[in-house]
């Protein structure tokens, strides 16, 4: 690409607004993982474990708050489909009532779960953010006008925040409370500068948001389908830390936890190559059938290197990250990261299938698919966890893993070609000579 085109690129508000989101990635992935190593390393095993499981259990029923509400807002402000107070208010209202419901929904599944006074508060706490980002609403008008990067800088400056606290506390020796208290931070900080920036585009204020019933439906009766494939896909990544310290105790968790938060730092690659070239796979799908399994199958083999390329060093090298990393703390964790980190093969290949199933109109068979894989994990991990203990919740991740995004396609005629294209697109890019010719020469024919 020339300097010229470059250039030309870089002006594009479209690319700008999608480096933006790379670059925001990159850095909150990076500054979260090596300050998350730091508080491992700070708390003990189990304090560490209740940790997680107070933030496991407020990200499950953080997505009853969200209500998909995300694009279905960004669409109704893209398309001018009502006015835009009336949209933003409708969404506030909608997700306050969420928020309220989800936090209520999260301390009552503790208290049934039998959980301490104490281990009841490291709940509440982490649930409190949930309220708070009802406000995130502002952000859904920012992506509509292709102004990410408000959101961005929100967020970052959040999350930089909330981290220094975490880095004080343990630079200070602080109580691990204000660890905890760091969520609240980053949220509050988030929506403040939302809000800031909404208020320096001259935007109505919040308080002058208007609600409209019949908006208020529609926006419900779109989303709720999203918000339910949603609660059912962070419930399959989460459950199982739950289920550990029930069936375990936190010391066990905090062994788990520190080798899932390992494996799964490069779950964001896929997320952000998929998302990205999804448009490229929507256009081949409109030319012809063909080119559209070209470039699909394609994708499936870079995505299928990469992960590769990350668990082989990791598989090998586990042991000596967790004693490198967290200081001879979480012994147990370099088998379950060795176990774990294969789940990523699974994990990755799921996103472009996602995509698939997206771009074919089939995502009726992918919250099938979900909704099978997540009954399956529970099922597998009440009856493995009490034998195996967490060894056997790793087990269950790599196999559940792998039922849902690769096996369970074959059932259904609509997406039995997902499994042969994933399945022949494996054998492909083992072979590593193959893709690579294949990408140099669509280089060759671009430039």
């Amino acid at each position: 690409m020339g300097l010229q085109k470059l250039t030309a690129y870089l002006k594009n508000k479209y690319a700008t607004n999608t480096l933006w989101i790379l670059v925001g990635r990159a850095f909150e992935m990076l500054l979260t993982m090596v300050v998350g190593i730091l508080v491992a390393r700070y708390m003990t095993e189990s304090e560490y474990g209740y940790y997680n499981y107070a933030l496991s259990i407020a990200t499950i029923f953080a997505v009853l708050s969200n209500l998909g509400l995300a694009n279905i807002v960004t669409k109704y402000i893209v398309n001018q489909e009502a006015d835009e107070s009336e949209v933003l208010g409708s969404a506030l209202l909608l997700k306050l009532i969420g928020g309220v419901f989800s936090v209520a929904a999260a301390m009552l599944f503790a208290v049934l779960l039998g959980n301490s006074k104490t281990s009841l508060l490291y709940v509440l706490i982490a649930c409190v953010p949930i309220l708070i980002k009802s406000l995130d609403v502002i952000s859904f008008y920012f992506d509509a006008k292709v102004l990410s990067k408000y959101n961005v800088m929100a967020k970052t400056m959040g999350i930089v925040a909330s981290n220094l606290l975490k880095l004080l506390v343990v630079i200070l020796h602080w109580n691990i409370m204000w660890i905890y208290f760091s969520l609240l931070f980053d949220a509050t900080i988030f929506v403040s500068l939302l809000y800031v920036h909404f208020q320096r585009k001259g935007k109505t204020a919040i308080w002058k948001w208007s609600k409209n019933k019949i908006v208020v439906k529609s926006l419900f009766k779109e989303s709720w389908p999203l918000m339910f494939t949603g609660i059912i896909y962070v419930f399959y990544l989460k459950i199982d830390q739950v289920m550990i310290k029930d069936l375990l105790n936190a010391s066990e968790l905090g062994h788990y936890s520190a080798a899932v938060k390992l494996s799964a730092t490069w779950y964001t690659i896929p997320w952000l190559i998929t998302g990205s070239l999804f448009p490229a796979l929507l256009n081949a799908l409109k030319k012809n059938v063909a080119l559209f399994n070209e470039r699909f199958s394609l994708l499936c083999q870079g995505l299928y290197l990469l992960a590769i390329i990350a668990i082989i060093p990791i598989s090998f090298l586990a042991d000596w990250l967790i004693e490198f990393l967290f200081s001879g703390k979480y012994n147990q964790a370099g088998l379950i990261l060795q176990i774990h980190v294969w789940s990523s093969v699974f994990i990755f290949i799921g996103y472009a299938g996602s995509k698939w199933l997206i771009a074919k109109n089939l995502q009726r068979i992918a919250l099938i698919n979900m909704c099978i894989g997540a009954v399956l994990n529970v099922a597998l991990n009440y009856w493995l966890i009490p034998i195996m203990g967490i060894e056997g919740a790793a087990y269950v991740t790599l196999v559940t893993q792998a039922l849902t995004f690769i096996v369970m396609p074959v059932f259904f005629a609509a997406s039995r070609e997902l499994f042969f294209v994933q399945i022949q697109a494996f054998f492909k890019a083992i072979t590593i000579v193959y893709p690579v010719k294949k990408v140099l020469k669509i280089l060759k024919e671009r430039s």
